[in-house]
């Protein structure tokens, strides 16, 4: 038996997204299929997210009442009751005993490259370096990230897996119908086609230029921009933009959408559209292509490791260049070969594979 105590730093950060899916995803599968490893949530505040559901994995709750200064020796004894072989941070947490081998998941260097999105990034990129440095075993979620962990530290390359994340089960059922759409459509009342964004809306998402591109290219058609996640408000400048644009009412956003109605929202609409700077991975590009929908992506390394041809790519610098590839959807002339492209492209990636592989990892660690 191999014995994984994992934390729940990122479910306290993250009320969705692609890091905690990853870990959900792996665990639940790893419950289902690894009856060998044995996990543990190390709980030290309340979830954002809804953890896996399951007997099998025990949840170390810590002490928050008596003496204070007896509270770390009682968490240190909680912990050492469960035995870990293995401490898998969520995110660059130190391990709670130095006897305990540490296994580190890196999803991006997005605060390297973007220091001004984050306060304080100084601090948290040299952090970010020294637990990398310092685990025993590095998951990378795709080879690009594995490419900027050896540019960017001293970390050594034969502890470096790469391990892909996937598409969950949701995006990956039968078709939805015209009918499912249409009422997904008609529910969150928009009107027309519509292109699809998904995700927040920080500054290296990109979501400006996109703006710029939908404006350019509604010029010459009625078609709609439906914006899934995030907050419910623009700032200030992107609703004065689209003021003068007269485009206001051709945005529509909605956070907070279920799997089942991101699904619906995909199948509906003419593309999905993911014009970031900089990602780890791109969850939602295989979420898309599971659905059947054409992709627009920027021209970032990691959107061709993932995507390969079964995506239309342009220079995220170019608010020009996007809203070309808008106009060369609109007729529809390359819609079935993005589909098609995008159906043969998903298969490639697995949450069973990368369970899978992330317990073999468990248990060379372990041994």
């Amino acid at each position: 038996m191999t014995r994984v105590l994992v934390d729940d730093m990122i479910f306290r950060m993250q009320a969705a997204g692609g890091v905690n899916r990853y870990f959900i995803e792996i665990l639940e599968n790893i419950l289902s299929d690894h009856k060998d490893i044995i996990p543990a949530l190390q709980k030290t505040g309340p979830s954002r997210t809804p953890l896996p559901d399951s007997f099998r994995i025990r949840r170390l709750k810590q002490f928050k009442k008596g003496p204070q200064r007896l509270r770390p020796l009682a968490n240190a004894l909680l912990i050492k009751s469960f035995r870990p072989d293995v401490f898998h941070s969520t995110y660059y947490q130190p391990a709670p005993s130095p006897d305990v081998k540490t296994l580190l998941t890196v999803y991006d260097f997005v605060f390297a490259q973007f220091p001004f999105l984050r306060q304080n990034a100084q601090a948290f990129v040299a952090e970010q370096k020294r637990a990398i440095e310092t685990a025993d075993a590095i998951v990378a979620i795709s080879h690009e990230t594995k490419r900027q962990i050896l540019s960017r530290t001293d970390a050594k390359e034969e502890r470096i897996s790469v391990i892909y994340p996937a598409a969950s089960g949701v995006f990956l059922e039968s078709p939805t119908t015209s009918k499912e759409a249409e009422e997904f459509r008609s529910r969150c009342d928009i009107p027309g086609r519509y292109w699809l964004y998904v995700g927040s809306r920080n500054p290296y998402k990109n979501f400006n230029t996109l703006l710029r591109a939908f404006a350019m290219s509604a010029l010459e058609s009625d078609m709609h921009l439906v914006v899934a996640g995030g907050n419910d408000t623009l700032d200030i400048p992107q609703t004065d933009f689209l003021l003068q644009q007269r485009l206001l009412d051709r945005l529509h956003l909605l956070p907070g959408l279920s799997d089942a109605d991101l699904r619906r929202a995909y199948a509906g609409a003419t593309a999905f559209i993911y014009p970031s700077l900089a990602e780890g991975f791109g969850i939602p590009l295989l979420e898309a292509m599971s659905c059947g929908t054409p992709v627009i992506a920027s021209d970032i390394p990691v959107f061709h490791e993932v995507a390969a041809d079964a995506a239309l790519f342009f220079d995220p610098a170019s608010q020009e260049d996007l809203a070309n590839a808008m106009s060369h959807l609109l007729d529809g002339k390359d819609t079935a070969r993005l589909t098609a492209k995008g159906r043969e492209r998903v298969r490639r990636f697995s949450w069973k594979e990368a369970a899978c592989r992330m317990a073999n990892v468990y248990r060379g660690l372990a041994s």
